[in-house]
């Protein structure tokens, strides 16, 4: 990897800290002797998966891992994954242990060492014999209702079996096996189980096998292949090296340049460059910029004062500075045309960050030892205003334009949100921080990032599932590149209960399951809920149990199409579940819904509603409703007005165009099949003697 800058070059050495096992366990393992496996009459087929798995060292401390009390997650996390958490909430395909993640594989039903085979095959092993680690292997089972049953265990070595959030087997005695060694009585839950097993290996081989009586019924959650890595490339600075930029790709960290004094990174993904604000003594700094792989250095611009934050405009060729002269200064991505006054007169303005599709800037001040502020400007360096006043000094800022949000990270420890106007304030969106200082956003991966003393941290853009990602001190400046193709990466697929796949078990769901039953030529083929061949009011049933979010039946048409109902039907299935015993919220939720469903056929109002993805790169689509049977076209504008391309839909029903098989498509191209620049572009739908407009974004 070359260097980033030639002026100083820093040599390092950069690797995570061993675990510690405390005392080794010095007693002799008691290893049992090889037994006539028992036969099991009654036992079904073992579940070969897929699972997700994930392996972690428990050291040399014979044959007594499992015996030991200790959470090996936990240990080769920090305690920030535990065995009590997986087994509660499933496991996540990408999502960190240590150096490892959590990956897909199948586990063979026969043989004496199908965990080593199962693990090298999925690259969390080195390819031959692995000792002293524990395989822990996670799944989702559908149950179409509450059973109560037998499972069924073998193991080499030993063995624990927990089922939503129960430790229901523990066998702490290493052993061989090649096939089912004891029984347990369990039972699953109508809906998904979790089920989480942990197979101890002392030395030599390492199997294990699960499964159910032979009339249980269940369905394991299936997996799916996806193009890019659920992680994004990461850029970070560490502050104890000298300011020294590291990179994060997948789960391999490089030192990737070797440049001191570093304050702040920003990434140009149109132009695949990295940009780094340096500073060079108490009153001066420079920019430099370099490729995503750290080659073609150069200086950007040398500035009389020490930068701040930094953050780049590709649309319109800019960056943006904050810095110590309480400014935001403006130059082209070359360091021509350098605005040096463009916006002054400011607090000690800290980090800045940028909203192109909003046409605006954000940055913040602090404004005394204990306050702050965000303001925001447009593009321009106009209209400069107050977006909220803060009762802390925020330090790193993000902005989420798709969502209507900004994330903020502050002096009390905690990562707050609120709305692109300053309104909706969640002051404690994330709490209990170890002084947490830049952070960025992943919308695409739904995910923020942000920095701590103890290493770099995410979580959902909802604020849950806290995860570590890389532990150590001394960062101080974070940004995401553009998710690099990786075909090996695989993740599990949504439950089988969320119809759409869009992480959620709701109305849209239900929706989806009326209009299998109706015999749409265009149902989804997930609506088969339980995989039985047909779509039934068993499925209907499934998605109501398996409800994560209130139904809202005053809205119920919202998310997906349906443009003629059969009442008929709909009062059936109504019927069907008015007749339940089962009172609960979720159900008296779905009977709203049908009952809603009966008397709302058609939108109150035709809208041209938000593209997807956006910003995107190539493609995108444009979803919309109309009230009425229209002719339809859609027209999409550069900045100038000129029109790029035309979409002419033809004349469409009354009804709900938003999922992907019923919304406009745009492939990116111009009228003559060319591929148009990045940019911000105009989008608009035309019926009968109605317009819309919106804008949107193409990144590249």
């Amino acid at each position: 990897m070359k260097r980033f800058c030639v002026l100083l070059s820093v040599a390092m050495y950069f690797g995570f800290a061993a675990i510690s096992y405390g005392e080794d366990l010095q007693e002799e393992a008691v290893v049992e002797p090889p037994m006539e496996e028992p036969i099991f009459t009654s036992a079904g087929p073992k579940i070969e998966g897929p699972w997700l798995w994930m392996i972690a060292p428990t050291g040399e401390i014979w044959g007594k891992a499992a015996s030991s009390g200790k959470d090996w997650l936990a240990e080769a996390r920090g305690g920030s994954v535990t065995e009590q958490q997986i087994t509660m909430n499933g496991a996540t395909a990408g999502d960190p242990v240590g150096a490892k993640v959590w990956t897909s594989g199948k586990l063979a039903p026969t043989g004496g060492n199908n965990i080593t085979e199962a693990v090298n095959a999925i690259g969390l092993g080195p390819g031959n014999d692995i000792d002293h680690h524990v395989a822990y292997g996670s799944i989702s089972l559908l149950s179409p209702g509450e059973q109560n049953t037998t499972m069924y265990v073998g193991s080499d070595d030993a063995v624990k079996v927990w089922l939503n959030g129960e430790l229901v087997h523990n066998n702490p005695v290493p052993r061989s096996a090649s096939d089912y060694q004891e029984s347990v009585p369990v039972t699953l839950k109508f809906g998904k189980n979790i089920l989480l097993v942990a197979v101890y290996e002392f030395e030599g081989a390492w199997s294990g096998f699960f499964g159910f009586e032979n009339d249980a019924a269940y369905i394991p959650a299936p997996t799916v292949k996806v193009s890019a890595a659920e992680r994004p490339p990461l850029y970070w600075i560490n502050t104890e090296t000298g300011g020294t930029p590291y990179q994060l790709i997948g789960d391999d960290v490089e030192n990737y340049v070797g440049v001191p004094n570093i304050t702040s990174l920003a990434i140009d993904a149109t132009n695949g460059k990295i940009y780094a604000a340096q500073k060079t003594s108490d009153h001066t700094g420079i920019i430099g910029r370099a490729d995503l792989d750290g080659s073609n250095i150069e200086l950007v611009k040398e500035l009389n004062n020490v930068p701040h934050g930094i953050a780049v405009d590709p649309s319109n060729g800019k960056l943006y500075l904050t810095n110590s002269r309480g400014k935001v200064q403006r130059f082209n991505l070359d360091g021509s045309n350098f605005e040096w006054n463009f916006i002054v007169d400011l607090n000690s303005p800290q980090d800045i960050a940028m909203d192109v599709a909003g046409g605006k800037i954000y940055w913040t001040e602090q404004t005394g030892e204990n306050t702050g502020r965000v303001r925001r400007a447009d593009l321009d360096g106009s209209n400069v205003e107050l977006v909220k006043e803060l009762n802390n000094v925020p330090h790193g800022i993000a902005v989420d334009s798709s969502n209507g949000k900004l994330y903020l990270t502050n002096s009390r420890g905690k990562v707050q949100r609120f709305n692109l106007d300053g309104s909706n304030f969640e002051w404690n969106f994330i709490v209990d921080l170890n002084s947490p200082q830049d952070i960025a956003v992943d919308v695409a991966g739904g995910k923020i990032y942000w920095i701590e003393k103890t290493g770099i941290r995410r979580a959902n853009l909802d604020g849950t599932n806290i995860q570590d990602v890389v532990t150590g001190s001394g960062y101080a400046s974070i940004v995401l590149g553009t998710p690099i193709a990786r075909d090996d990466v695989v993740t599990m697929a949504s439950p089988p209960a969320d119809i759409n796949e869009d992480g959620r078990i709701n109305v849209t769901d239900l929706l989806l399951v009326v209009t299998a039953l109706q015999g749409s030529e265009t149902a989804n083929p997930r609506a088969d809920v339980n995989a039985d061949g047909t779509v039934t009011t068993a499925d209907l049933l499934l998605v109501i149990e398996n409800l994560d979010d209130p139904v809202n039946a005053s809205a119920p048409m919202s998310a997906e199409t349906i443009t003629s109902l059969d009442k008929a039907m709909l009062e059936t299935q109504l019927n069907i579940l008015l007749a339940q015993t089962d009172g609960s919220l979720r159900y008296q939720q779905a009977i709203a819904f049908l009952q809603t469903l009966l008397a709302t056929t058609r939108p109150n109002k035709t809208r041209l509603l938000a593209n997807y993805p956006n910003p995107f790169n190539p493609e995108t689509w444009i979803p919309y409703q109309l009230t009425d049977s229209s002719d339809v076209q859609i027209l999409i504008y550069d900045t100038k007005g000129t029109v790029v391309r035309h979409l002419e839909l033809g004349h469409q029903p009354a009804g709900y165009y938003t999922s992907r098989n019923r919304a406009a498509y745009w492939d990116g191209r111009n009228t003559l099949g060319e591929r148009v620049a990045s940019g911000i572009y105009f989008y608009q739908l035309q019926v009968d003697d109605l317009s819309l407009l919106r804008k949107m974004i193409i990144l590249k």
